[in-house]
């Protein structure tokens, strides 16, 4: 995981948490929340390379 995408990962939950404040109004709330979403998402599937799904991994005996 390159640094960039671990930074916008930690962002998105930064951003996750501070929607989950009990003190923010609702309207904003859901705004923060939804861009929380958009970058963990972007930032998780920056992560995922096709060429790592379906791959047997083979167990070291």
């Amino acid at each position: 995981m390159s640094d960039r995408t671990r930074d916008a990962l930690l962002f998105g939950i930064l951003l996750a948490v501070i929607a989950s404040a009990p003190a923010m109004p609702d309207g904003p709330a859901l705004f923060v929340g939804l861009v929380a979403v958009v970058v963990g998402t972007v930032a998780f599937l920056a992560t995922v390379t096709p060429a790592g799904f379906g791959r047997v991994v083979p167990k070291e005996e």
